[in-house]
């Protein structure tokens, strides 16, 4: 981080004429690496970190993260669950987790908890908020009064 900081440190006292000669001249990378795209989808595939292989190949993350998203690349650590539950189903989970954990539970919480006990579930907290309205009125209510929700 020191030698960023004096790169940074140094191009503002150098001025931007000077910079963009270092640019020109190649003392400063501009652009990107030219990466193989099916090296990078292996590795990807085999479980190994983004920066990981960045840094192997020597280009920046966010190319990687780029062409990741570009190729649609997906791994187990990078899918996120898009299927929402229906509502009897989002009514039985949030049920369930009150009745595990307590009345006490705000939504934040609940949301947390639905998260980690149903990963294959996307909880939205506008839908949690409404099934919680709709299931638990008084409380919802009285959370609202006391600006707790």
């Amino acid at each position: 981080w020191r030698h960023r900081r004096l790169l940074v440190g140094n191009m503002q006292s150098i001025g931007v004429g000077m910079l963009g000669m270092l640019l020109l001249s190649g003392v400063l990378p501009v652009g990107t690496v030219p990466v193989d795209h099916s090296a990078v989808r292996q590795m990807l595939m085999q479980g190994i970190s983004v920066a990981a292989i960045a840094k192997n190949l020597g280009c920046s993350c966010m190319q990687i993260n780029r062409m990741r998203n570009d190729q649609q690349i997906h791994t187990d650590w990078t899918m996120k669950s898009t299927l929402k539950p229906s509502e009897p189903v989002l009514y039985a989970c949030i049920s369930h987790v009150i009745a595990t954990r307590g009345n006490d539970y705000g939504r934040k919480m609940v949301l947390g908890a639905l998260r980690h006990i149903y990963p294959q579930y996307h909880f939205t907290k506008g839908d949690v908020m409404a099934a919680m309205t709709v299931l638990f009125p008084v409380a919802m209510w009285t959370r609202r009064l006391l600006n707790i929700a």
